[in-house]
């Protein structure tokens, strides 16, 4: 791998959940790292940004409803845009409750062509 240069910017994600002493460990790995100062943005907010720029734009004060559903976990956030980024107005970690019918239903075997998949952003903001 090859580096044209030093980084200038770090941004790493990091689950809704951790608190400042998991935060802290994270900073301090990447100080040892010899990176700089890392960003740290939780991983609603990781993907509100990438729902922003990427997908569909999101303007000053909406809401967002993310749903990141894992392994036997789900965590639920409600997010609002701000010219910054988005803050977190409430967040919820939902470990084995409810999870596991959910998992239950996604066992089952599905077809590949049961699914589409839009080739084009036009055509995912027109389905909206």
């Amino acid at each position: 791998m090859q580096q044209a240069g030093p980084l200038a910017a770090v941004s790493l994600s990091v689950p809704a959940g951790w608190g400042p002493r998991r935060r802290q460990y994270l900073h301090q790995a990447a100080e040892r790292a010899g990176l700089p100062t890392p960003h740290l943005v939780t991983a609603p907010a990781a993907i509100a940004t990438y729902t922003a720029h990427l997908i569909t734009p999101v303007p000053p004060g909406a809401l967002l409803l993310i749903c990141s559903i894992h392994t036997g976990s789900a965590t639920l956030a409600v997010l609002q845009a701000s010219p910054h980024g988005f803050d977190a107005l409430a967040t919820i970690d939902l470990d084995q409750a409810g999870i596991g019918d959910f998992d239950q239903g996604t066992d089952q075997p599905h077809r590949r062509d049961q699914y589409r998949r839009p080739h084009h952003l036009e055509e995912l903001a027109s389905e909206r």
